[in-house]
């Protein structure tokens, strides 16, 4: 029941980067709020959850992230679950970059996000590369650009299943 306003890291040669730079397995954050969060790093960066294995749970986040691989305006790279997590801003990055997860073999459900995202390749509006992952009762609006793989919802989807989700916005 927190709210964290103006967070700020600038580790633009640093991976992991987040409020939290892990979550492990074991891992909780449930019912937290970031205003106006601010984030650099290089691989692995979302401004809650930089590498996610752990479970985030009724969040909140407007954001503006930047990262290279595996970057979000949430969980860069995510292999835990996510549930009931909505995110608002700008994400970029070059590869695997979404507004809700970069790069994931996890879960999201009953989430969403209402990002501008720009990258090269793996760019969706949501989750920018799902691999064995689960997205379901999610949706995605805003801007999507790139260079290849680009989707609203998701921009690369291999192995992995996606039910009652959604896109709205520009690709």
């Amino acid at each position: 029941g927190h709210v964290l306003r103006n967070l700020t890291i600038n580790r633009p040669e640093t991976g992991g980067v987040g409020l939290f730079g892990t979550l492990a397995k074991t891992g909780v954050v449930r019912n937290l709020v970031l205003e106006d969060a601010t984030v650099t790093g290089l691989h692995g960066t979302g401004a809650l959850v930089g590498a996610n294995f752990g479970y985030v749970a009724d969040c909140r986040a407007s954001v503006q992230v930047t990262g290279r691989l595996a970057t979000a305006g949430l969980v860069g790279g995510h292999a835990g679950q996510v549930s009931n997590c909505h995110v608002t801003g700008r994400v970029s990055g070059q590869a695997a970059v979404g507004g809700l997860a970069g790069d994931m073999n996890g879960a999201v459900r009953d989430s969403s996000a209402d990002v501008r995202v720009t990258a090269g390749k793996g760019v969706g509006g949501l989750v920018g590369l799902n691999t064995t992952g689960r997205v379901q009762n999610s949706h995605a609006r805003g801007t999507v650009s790139g260079t290849d793989n680009v989707g609203g919802l998701v921009g690369v989807n291999t192995d992995a299943v996606v039910e009652n989700s959604y896109a709205t916005g520009a690709v």
